[in-house]
């Protein structure tokens, strides 16, 4: 799927990850988005900026859980605990696994 296929795009426009110091080799990923809809549903969705943070756990990685906010007055929490070993290129291809 192109960029301009799906109904928006969203960029990392800055991020960091650290190593928290509490013993369980636990990181945390903290990052700053830029979402631009396409033109043709920017009246029911605007271009608008957010950040996450999400705590990745276990070595190997078992756990992704975090959560949102935007300038939109937007946020909610997610949490992922299915890994696949498969390597992909995209998130349609991701997406036909599960």
């Amino acid at each position: 799927m192109g960029l301009w296929e799906a109904r928006q795009a969203s960029e990392v426009v800055g991020c960091e990850s650290v190593r928290e110091d509490d013993g369980c080799g636990q990181y945390q990923l903290t990052a700053l988005y830029r979402n631009v809809p396409r033109a043709s549903v920017r009246d029911r969705s605007e271009v608008h900026h957010g950040a996450f943070k999400l705590d990745i756990g276990g070595e190997p990685v078992d756990s992704l859980e975090g959560y949102y906010w935007t300038d939109r007055g937007t946020m909610g929490e997610f949490q992922f605990e299915t890994r696949f070993s498969k390597l992909v290129e995209s998130h349609r291809a991701g997406h036909s696994l599960g």
